[in-house]
């Protein structure tokens, strides 16, 4: 399935792999400023209408961005409607540079999590591309703006999805990653971490508690285990103390903050679906129930009735 065999009058719904977007025309290629402007679309849904997208589509998906305050091409890929391939390859289609998948070599000045962020990774120049980029948000919208070009072109580069390039990049960066979850500690917080071992008071602190215990065994062993086993006691007692301790402490600290009031376009839209079978008596409760929850523009539509065909 492809965006021409949704139904303009339907919302669009269809499989999450959309296949590569199709030939474009002798259009394909056109700035979609003016495109941006008659429709009020942005352009990184706007050009999507040259491979097939519905206006009608593209224009809920930049409503449900402003309602959610996320990046167009955020919101477009969360619907489920079209995935990461189709809508990259029709980004490098519409800017006349290569889309690819395939496990480039990263160049040297590959940085993680630095390239990853930036949506940008050099390579090592193999098959002539220099610069592997996986655009989002502002970066991209500016890319779009800016159009494709023989300067990009010639610059070695390519269009991937950002799934792709966070792949390569991590596998890239493997022995960074590796060491510093398992070194990161100590360059942190040196004090925090045992990597270089005890410090030279602990180990003269060490050294003396053997020299006494051994002076004690050697001059009066009876007191001497009395003492060690009164020791160990009290270490017990304490750490038992300590324990009782932190978990009160947790639990005191475990009350709930203040909850902090988002405006209402920050929140994300819900639909609620209730399964009634031959239940009529109960839809009066359940309505003033769904009435009493405090969220802006909750029944702001009218209930809808969905009935399930019997086989």
């Amino acid at each position: 399935m492809n965006f021409q065999s949704v139904d303009r009058n339907q919302s669009p719904v269809g499989p999450r792999s959309l296949g590569p977007p199709s030939p474009p025309t002798s259009t394909a290629l056109a700035d979609v400023a003016a495109d941006r402007h008659l429709d009020g679309l942005t352009v990184e849904l706007a050009f999507l209408s040259r491979y097939g997208a519905p206006p009608e589509f593209l224009r809920l998906v930049q409503a449900q961005a402003r309602e959610q305050a996320i990046s167009p091409d955020a919101a477009l890929l969360a619907t489920g409607v079209v995935d990461e391939s189709f809508y990259y390859s029709s980004i490098a289609r519409h800017l006349g540079l290569p889309f690819t998948q395939t496990d480039h070599a990263l160049g040297a000045g590959a940085r993680y999590p630095h390239s990853i962020h930036a949506g940008v990774a050099p390579l090592q120049g193999d098959m002539g591309l220099h610069w592997l980029a996986a655009p989002r948000g502002a970066a991209l919208a500016d890319l779009l703006r800016a159009g494709g070009g023989h300067h990009l072109a010639s610059a070695g580069l390519a269009i991937t999805t950002p799934a792709h390039l966070s792949r390569l990049v991590q596998a890239f960066a493997a022995p960074t990653i590796a060491a510093a979850a398992s070194l990161g500690l100590s360059s942190v917080d040196p004090s925090f971490s045992a990597k270089d071992g005890a410090t030279e008071a602990q180990r003269r602190i060490a050294v003396i508690a053997v020299a006494i215990a051994a002076l004690l065994l050697a001059l009066a062993p009876t007191f001497a285990w009395t003492t060690l086993s009164l020791s160990l006691n009290g270490l017990f007692l304490a750490a038992i103390m300590l324990r009782l301790f932190a978990g009160s402490a947790s639990v005191a600290a475990a009350s709930p903050p203040s909850p902090i009031r988002l405006p209402d376009r920050m929140l994300p839209t819900y639909s609620i679906v209730i399964a009634l079978h031959r239940e009529a008596r109960i839809v009066a409760q359940l309505a003033t129930a769904l009435q009493a929850i405090d969220y802006p523009g909750i029944m702001a539509q009218p209930p809808q009735e969905i009935s399930q065909p019997s086989a």
